[in-house]
């Protein structure tokens, strides 16, 4: 089993980025099945701040059985 995040940054110069998408899709395409989805957010420190986080975005949580892999 392989849970892989998959989730957007936004960056004003780099502009968006989807992360885990290619590895969720690679995984399907070598025979992983997906088990399950999750929703989720994207939690972070305040700055200097360790109790209290804030919501800076979304997840998708993508739980895969990869136990039975082809070779890519």
């Amino acid at each position: 089993m392989k849970e892989i995040d998959v989730y957007t940054e936004l960056d004003a110069k780099k502009g968006i980025t989807y992360i885990g998408a290619d590895e969720v899709n690679n995984l399907i395409k070598r025979g992983a099945k997906v088990i399950a989805i999750k929703p989720g957010l994207r939690m972070k420190e305040r700055e200097g701040d360790s109790e209290h986080l804030y919501i800076f975005g979304w997840l998708v949580q993508v739980i895969m059985d990869d136990s039975n892999l082809l070779d890519s």
